[in-house]
């Protein structure tokens, strides 16, 4: 099979190859990860390949040394496409913090013995009044009133 790209959409395609690059490494910390995206990356590059016959030198550079294309350090930090990894990045990190915070106190709140007889409505509906709360006051105050309690600012070590 044979795909024909414009030289736009393949800056395009460039773009969500890097969104999905970001998705795939930016947590990665040790060989398994690696290992569990290589055939990812091998199809990254063969697509990063075609970079100087699309006119995208400016984006993709090949490192000799390690025989590799890379996104070019200006196009990996103030590429377009990097608003929407911000963007996901914050919406992910207050969502993500809401349902833990939720959930942690439904379950802090509500004794085993009652959550037992509770139907996954009731639940549902009890963690999602929970979910407004924090939504509603990390919308408005963002993390400025959240502290831990047990362990006082100087001592988080």
């Amino acid at each position: 099979m044979k795909i024909h790209f414009t030289k736009k959409e393949y800056r395009l395609l460039l773009d969500m190859i890097s969104i999905a690059g970001w998705v795939l490494d930016a947590h990665s910390v040790g060989k398994e990860e690696f290992e569990a995206t290589a055939h990812y990356k091998v199809l990254r590059q063969k697509i990063m390949s075609y970079a100087r016959e699309m006119g995208c030198e400016d984006r993709i550079v090949f490192n000799e040394e390690r025989q590799q294309y890379y996104e070019t350090l200006d196009s990996e930090m103030d590429g377009e496409y990097m608003k929407f990894v911000n963007a996901f990045e914050e919406d992910s990190f207050w969502e993500e913090l809401i349902e833990r915070m939720a959930d942690r106190d439904f379950v802090q709140q509500t004794p085993e013995a009652v959550a037992k007889t509770m139907s996954n409505d009731d639940v549902y509906l009890k963690i999602n009044e929970l979910r407004e709360l924090y939504h509603d006051e990390f919308s408005e105050h963002g993390i400025e009133n959240l502290i831990l309690v047990n362990k006082p600012a100087g001592e988080l070590h």
